[in-house]
C-alpha cells in the first residue's frame, strides 16, 4: 500500500518527485523521436503514456498526457506570460531540490518548442543566481549586508494574512569553512518568533575573512541601522505599516559575548544574569549556589560591574532588552551540555558506583527513543 504523501520524509518526497521529473523528461524526448520516425516511416507504435498506463497511476499518466499537450501546442505565449513561466519553473527548481543537469535538461527541451525559443538553455541563466554582491572591510575580512525586505517578504507570504507586529529572533554564531585554514563565515540570521515560517530562517547579513570580526560594532554596524529605521518606522508590506521589533537574540556562549562586548565564559565576571563572581577549580571557572544580585537592563548599559564589561556594544542603540532578551543558549546548555555529562557518567561509569546496568542502559535507551516524536510537548 503507497504511503500517503504527507507521511513521506523530505528525502523519500524528493526521490519521488525527481522520478516523476524523469519519467516526464523521457516523455517528452520519445515524442520527440517519435514524430521524426513517423515523417520517414508510415507506422505507428505505442507512446511512453500508453506504456505507463499498465504500471502508473493515474495521476502520473495525466502528468504524461498534460506534458504532451504542452509540447504539442503551437500557440505563441506572450512576453509577461513566458516571464511568469520562466519564474515558477524557477521557484519549482529551488523548492524541489532538481539538480542542475535535470533543470537544464528541462530547459532544453522545452525551447525545442516554438513556445519556449526565449527560455534559456542553461539552469544558472534561469536562476540568474547573483555572482557579485557590494560589500565593505570589516576587519580582517569583508561583509555583505542582505538586509531584512526579501526574506520578511517571503515570510508574511507563507503566513496568508498581515500582522499588526513582526517580532523576530537573531542569530549570530561562526561557521569554519575548512579545517586547513582560519576561514569562517560570521552569518546574521533572522527568524519570526512564532508561525510556521519561523521555521525557515533568512540571512540578513554574512562577514567572510580569516578570523572571526576584530571589531563587533563595525560587523553589526549596517545591521543596528536597518533595526533603527525598522523600528522608528515600520515595515511597510504592499501599503500595510507594520509594526517591527527584535525579541532577542539567539547565541552560544562565546558569541552572546562577542556581540554584548561582556567577559567570555571562562572570566569570573561571566555571568550575564548575576552579579556573581566565579571560582577557580580543577582548571576551570565555577560559581557557587549563594544568591547574589540580579542584572538589570538599566545596570548593564550604566556598566554598574566594570569587570563584566570589554566595551560598549551598538546594540544598546536598539530597543532591545540585553540581559533578558539575550537568553542561555539550549543546544550547548543542556543537549551537549549537563546531559552528555551524565549520559558519559551513567554508561561509562567514572566513578564506578555511578554506572548504570547493561538493562538500566537498555531501557533508558529504549524511553529516550519513544520521545523523539513527542519533543513539541517540551517546548
Amino acid at each position: 500500500m503507497p504511503k500517503v504523501i504527507s507521511n513521506l520524509s523530505k528525502r523519500q518526497l524528493r526521490r519521488k518527485i525527481n522520478q516523476r521529473v524523469t519519467k516526464v523528461l523521457h516523455c517528452m524526448r520519445y515524442n520527440q523521436a517519435h514524430q521524426v520516425v513517423n515523417s520517414q516511416v508510415s507506422f505507428n507504435s505505442p507512446s511512453p503514456c500508453e506504456v505507463y498506463n499498465n504500471f502508473e497511476t493515474i495521476s502520473e499518466s495525466s502528468r504524461c498526457k498534460r506534458a504532451n499537450e504542452l509540447y504539442d501546442s503551437s500557440d505563441i505565449l506572450s512576453g509577461s506570460e513566458v516571464d511568469n513561466l520562466k519564474e515558477r519553473l524557477k521557484i519549482w527548481s529551488v523548492t524541489n531540490n532538481i539538480s542542475q543537469i535535470a533543470t537544464s535538461e528541462l530547459l532544453k527541451l522545452l525551447q525545442a518548442h516554438k513556445c519556449f525559443e526565449n527560455f534559456p538553455l542553461d539552469s544558472r541563466a534561469l536562476l540568474k543566481t547573483v555572482r557579485s554582491f557590494k560589500y565593505r572591510t570589516v576587519k580582517p575580512g569583508k561583509y555583505v549586508h542582505l538586509g531584512f525586505d526579501i526574506g520578511l517578504q517571503t515570510v508574511i507570504q507563507k503566513l496568508n494574512f498581515i500582522p499588526d507586529e513582526i517580532g523576530v529572533l537573531i542569530n549570530i554564531d561562526g561557521i569554519p569553512v575548512s579545517k586547513s585554514s582560519k576561514s569562517e563565515f560570521w552569518p546574521i540570521l533572522c527568524c519570526l518568533e512564532s508561525g510556521d515560517a519561523a521555521k525557515k530562517p533568512f540571512c540578513v547579513g554574512v562577514y567572510h575573512g580569516g578570523g572571526k570580526p576584530e571589531d563587533q560594532n563595525d560587523f553589526l554596524k549596517d545591521f543596528v541601522a536597518e533595526v533603527k529605521a525598522l523600528e522608528r518606522h515600520g515595515y511597510s508590506y504592499h501599503g500595510v505599516v507594520i509594526k517591527f521589533k527584535v525579541k532577542g537574540f539567539i547565541c552560544d556562549a562565546p558569541a552572546r559575548a562577542f556581540i554584548t562586548c561582556t567577559k567570555y565564559h571562562s572570566g569570573f565576571s561571566s555571568c550575564s544574569k548575576c552579579t556573581q563572581t566565579g571560582e577557580r577549580y580543577e582548571n576551570r571557572v565555577v560559581f557557587s549556589s549563594k544568591v547574589v544580585t540580579k542584572r538589570s537592563q538599566q545596570s548593564f548599559l550604566q556598566q554598574n560591574d566594570e569587570d563584566h564589561h570589554r566595551g560598549t556594544t551598538i546594540l544598546t542603540e536598539i530597543n532591545v532588552d540585553l540581559v533578558n532578551d539575550v537568553p542561555f543558549e539550549f543546544m550547548h546548555l543542556i543537549c551537549i551540555g549537563v546531559v552528555r555529562k551524565l549520559l558519559n557518567l551513567w554508561v561509562n561509569g567514572k566513578p564506578k558506583y555511578m554506572k548504570f546496568s547493561g538493562l538500566t542502559i537498555t531501557n533508558l535507551s529504549r524511553d529516550l527513543v519513544k520521545q523523539r516524536f513527542n519533543s513539541w510537548r517540551f517546548q
